[in-house]
């Protein structure tokens, strides 16, 4: 084989798989564009389900979006733990000084739980791992470059070594 075939080929080869990534990257917006759609409308459809009746699709977005609607209320409905008063409810066959114990047990979970972390966060939050060795590598080379910043350069050394080797006449 000469040199001209064998680049020959490779460009061959070089253009193919241009061709071949132009035509997934032109695809790539659309089936992005499908995909969305799909999540919006809340289907979610295999190939093979495509072949189903228009009746039964509807049938299932009915019962999901009912079940959609259950699951929002319940979300929004009243909760039976989330009163002061039901609370109390729950806890008025102890003695008071327990009662009171109890509810200011429970504000002080409530404030170190809840309301301390969404309103008042903490100032200095700790390092990510990766920003830690990140940093810590940029540690090291800064060490590094001050210990080499304190070395004489190679000519003054090997000059030294030159002069202690061979002292001359006046050593």
């Amino acid at each position: 084989m000469t040199n001209d075939s064998v680049l020959g080929q490779a460009l061959g080869q070089l253009g193919t798989v241009i061709k071949d990534t132009a035509k997934q990257v032109v695809k790539i917006p659309s089936q992005a564009a499908e995909d969305v759609e799909k999540q919006i409308a809340g289907n979610v459809k295999d190939k093979d389900q495509d072949t189903q009746d228009k009746k039964t699709e509807s049938v299932s977005q009915n019962d999901s979006k009912k079940q959609t609607g259950e699951v929002v209320r319940s979300f929004y409905a009243k909760s039976p733990q989330s009163t002061d008063d039901e609370f109390r409810k729950q806890i008025k066959d102890k003695s008071p000084e327990e009662q009171k114990k109890l509810l200011e047990l429970r504000q002080k979970l409530h404030r170190e739980t809840y309301y301390d972390p969404t309103f008042n966060p903490p100032k200095q939050q700790e390092e990510r791992p990766a920003e830690k060795v990140e940093n810590e590598n940029k540690q090291e080379m800064q060490e590094l470059e001050q210990k080499e910043a304190k070395k004489p350069p190679p000519l003054v050394q090997r000059a030294r070594e030159r002069v202690e080797r061979f002292p001359g006449a006046s050593g």
